[in-house]
């Protein structure tokens, strides 16, 4: 009896301590609102943690190798071979596919051939008004109308249309500008663009390691997260009224007006602003009108200074009725792989340290109470910590672990990007690619010759 009462005051003396706070044993907590983790304390005193499900963004229980489905976003949670728990975000497709299937592929808006996949809605490509094909970021010409579609860094489709360049008579067309006095300039193509935004979601995969320890005063971490990155791009206009709007096309097209000019007539030209200056011919050599011939014998007429340019009437300003509806991007989430930082001591050896890639979610991800977890502890946003003394980290607002700066000891901090010489050592810091590299050598000392 008396051994039984030790026994259990001794496992009531033992708990899981992490991060500050202790758990007892068969105690449950839900871990940076993904992962549903529980305190296990063994026979011999040793305890650990390991992750026994995942939990949905309002809290819901989602057991390993099942799913929950909230607001159209399915929420998986399995376990892989190695072992690990892998949580997954995907969109649902009958919710975001305009009630489309997996692998579905329509026309949308006359002018543009949709998709449904595991990752969202997306553009194949853009279509002309007669259903000609248009690759991404390519053009057609069909008729007067040239049609270009472009795909944006962010996602967003753009079909352009605008009046094709066509072969013109020169000579018409330089009397005619000439009758306005408009320096004879090449025409561009006047562009009205139609903007479609079109939502790129990626499945989002977060995993989680089970460690156990032999030591009562050892602490299991809570579970690495190879990938963090979730972003949730919105644009929003004042034409804005639900999730996906119907995309505006406009075709705008100048009107070029000619001159036609019958054999043996003079065009009439416009009046100067002000009476031309005398010019100056030499009776040797004849003027020269249009181009100029450069030829290296004779003499060269003289400058003939040009008549003042009349300003040109601006064109009444018409008011654009068109209506351009921007559709809002859906969530995109990225997945990459975080994998394990090696550092070596220093010694007189060169030291060199490769620091993971920095988790970075795509451009413009705002959310709410996010947060980074960074070697089994959970940071928030603005924090800084030191790891292994020569990295020094941050977590930004979007949830990423990133890079600030080395660290050559306590006191000397390295931004990266450079080199800095302490005594006869070399320390590098330098950045390549989405990895931070960390070096430092001794030099080689130079011998005097006597």
């Amino acid at each position: 009896m008396k051994f039984l009462l030790l026994s259990a005051f001794l496992a009531a003396g033992y708990a899981c301590k992490l991060d500050g706070v202790t758990r007892a044993n068969e105690e449950t907590w839900v871990a940076r609102k993904m992962f549903t983790m529980r305190c296990v304390i063994n026979k011999d005193s040793s305890w650990k943690t390991e992750v026994v499900g995942c939990a949905s963004p309002t809290g819901a229980e989602v057991p390993i190798g099942g799913q929950v489905i909230e607001e159209g976003i399915v929420y998986s949670c399995n376990r892989g071979e190695d072992g690990r728990i892998n949580y997954r975000k995907a969109m649902h497709p009958t919710t975001f596919c305009e009630g489309h299937q997996l692998g579905d592929t329509w026309i949308h808006n006359k002018n543009f051939n949709r998709s449904c996949s595991e990752r969202g809605l997306f553009v194949v490509n853009c279509l002309t008004d007669s259903g000609a094909f248009i690759p991404l970021n390519g053009q057609v010409t069909e008729g007067p109308v040239l049609f270009k579609c472009t795909e944006e860094s962010n996602g967003t489709v753009l079909l352009h249309r605008g009046r094709a360049l066509e072969k013109v008579n020169l000579q018409k067309l330089a009397l005619s500008k000439l009758k306005e006095n408009i320096p004879l300039e090449p025409q561009m193509p006047f562009v009205e663009p139609t903007t479609v935004a079109l939502p790129t979601l990626l499945p989002e995969v977060t995993t989680a390691a089970v460690v156990e320890l032999a030591s009562t005063e050892a602490a299991t971490q809570v579970p690495v997260e190879t990938t963090t990155a979730i972003e949730v791009t919105e644009s929003t206009t004042a034409l804005e009224t639900s999730s996906f709007v119907e995309e505006a096309t406009t075709v705008s097209v100048e009107s070029t007006t000619e001159t036609e000019v019958q054999p043996g007539e003079v065009p009439t030209l416009a009046a100067p602003a002000e009476p031309l200056p005398p010019i100056a011919i030499d009776p040797v050599q004849p003027p020269t009108v249009g181009v100029s011939l450069n030829k290296p014998e004779g003499p060269k007429p003289p400058g003939i200074r040009p008549p003042a340019v009349m300003a040109r009437p601006e064109p009444p300003v018409e008011e654009d009725n068109t209506i351009q509806q921007v559709v809002p991007a859906s969530d995109v989430i990225s997945e990459a792989v975080f994998p394990q930082e090696t550092v070596e001591p220093v010694t007189s050896q060169p030291i060199h340290i490769v620091h993971p890639p920095a988790i970075r979610p795509p451009p413009g991800f705002s959310h709410s109470g996010m947060s980074c977890l960074d070697e089994g502890v959970v940071r928030q946003p603005e924090d800084t910590w030191v790891v292994e003394g020569k990295f020094r980290k941050t977590c930004t607002e979007q949830g990423a672990v990133r890079v600030l700066e080395c660290l050559i000891d306590d006191q000397t901090p390295m931004p990266v990007n450079t080199d800095r010489m302490v005594g006869q050592r070399l320390h590098r810091c330098w950045r390549q690619g989405d990895q931070v590299f960390y070096e430092a050598r001794d030099l080689p000392k130079r011998r005097r010759h006597f």
